[in-house]
């Protein structure tokens, strides 16, 4: 599987429209699918790939001279759990790491809310995520945002 930055925005939108609408069990909402990928288009993207075709994306949006943030990630669900995810998280943050980023951050739903969401809590905490914070102001009170945070020096 070949991890590579993707800097053609047509391409970013056609790869993150096809996985994100793959996973509508944790991409339910229409409105915030179209904003994931109207706004991908302008962040930094890389795919996981082979034989031409895309199996998984991540999204990173530059946050500060020293952090970036998981803006949106998404594998294909016949091939969860096979080690795409975590292979374009590695990948991604070595040649991340080339430009002084320190930490990376992501924002989830916090653990013991949906299932499939305490999936994802334990995938970010397999690759060495801590938990930062929870704010409930971001989404809601109902919907309780969880920061993680990982230095990557």
């Amino acid at each position: 599987m070949k991890v590579s930055l993707v800097e053609n925005k047509l391409e970013k939108e056609n790869i993150s429209s096809y996985i994100l609408n793959d996973l509508n069990l944790w991409f339910e909402d229409e409105d915030a699918v179209k904003n994931y990928i109207e706004k991908s288009k302008d962040y930094i993207f890389f795919k996981a790939s082979e034989n031409g075709k895309n199996f998984g994306f991540i999204v990173y949006k530059k946050t500060s001279d020293y952090t970036i943030e998981i803006f949106v990630m998404g594998v294909l669900k016949n091939y969860h759990r096979k080690n795409i995810g975590r292979n374009l998280f590695e990948k991604s943050i070595e040649i991340l790491k080339k430009y002084n980023f320190e930490f990376v951050q992501v924002k989830t739903l916090k653990e013991g809310i949906d299932d499939g969401y305490d999936k994802t809590n334990k995938f970010y905490q397999a690759l060495g995520f801590r938990k930062f914070e929870v704010i409930e102001e971001i989404w809601s009170e109902d919907n309780p945002c969880q920061i993680y945070v990982k230095s990557i020096i």
